[in-house]
């Protein structure tokens, strides 16, 4: 993310001045009201990331893991968090401090057109799942949703046999997918039926990806 925008002696920098820490699961990353520390790059493991607005509790709005960021919005809102971020299996994160963040957005406008990119990249990403709230059955985002977390764990380009641990519970997966628990209990339930997953606690079993990908792309009736 910084490499391809910064100089030699910036990405030296940062090198340098970068802090990396292992999380455990439960862990918060960074809270809500509290101020804002810097960028933070998610080298292993899945965080949810929360929004919170006034006299409302915060809302997952989506999964962030290896290779993506957190903490970019405060970088440019700051100076607190609008939100939180909690980890929701073991993590490895490199931290880069809000001084030296904003001291290469200053210095590099390729850096600050990138972070503006990513802004725009997810304002879509949010647009797009109000559509699918809008339009798609339940049953279709939780395919939706579980299609996802195999390609972020690699397994998206196997078609038979995916075994998928899933790394967040029942209320966050309803949270996430802006349906209720039971509701999405009742979804997991017949696509179980139908053969297209079986599970066991926090375990999935998956016979064919391609037929649950199918069910992810289905056409509201």
């Amino acid at each position: 993310f910084l490499c391809r925008s910064c100089g030699h002696a910036d990405n030296a920098d940062v090198n340098a001045a970068k802090v990396t820490r292992r999380y455990h699961r439960g862990e918060f990353v960074f809270s809500h009201g509290q101020p804002c520390s810097g960028l933070f790059c998610i080298a292993l493991g899945t965080t949810a990331q929360r929004r919170a607005e006034p006299e409302l509790p915060p809302v997952l709005v989506r999964l962030v893991s290896a290779g993506e960021t957190l903490g970019y919005r405060g970088v440019l809102e700051g100076p607190l968090c609008a939100g939180d971020a909690k980890v929701l299996e073991p993590c490895v994160i490199c931290h880069i401090e809000l001084a030296l963040m904003q001291r290469l957005l200053r210095r590099h406008r390729a850096l600050a057109q990138r972070f503006q990119a990513r802004l725009a990249t997810e304002l879509a990403a949010v647009e797009a799942d109000l559509a699918r709230v809008a339009w798609l059955p339940v049953r279709c985002r939780v395919a939706r949703l579980i299609v996802g977390l195999a390609e972020r764990k690699g397994d998206g380009d196997t078609q038979d046999g995916v075994e998928l641990a899933l790394p967040m519970n029942r209320r966050d997966m309803a949270e996430l997918l802006c349906t209720r628990p039971e509701t999405l209990s009742r979804a997991l339930q017949a696509m179980e039926s139908d053969g297209l997953l079986s599970s066991a606690g926090s375990r999935l079993a998956i016979p064919s990806l391609r037929r649950l990908r199918q069910e992810s792309t289905s056409s509201p009736a």
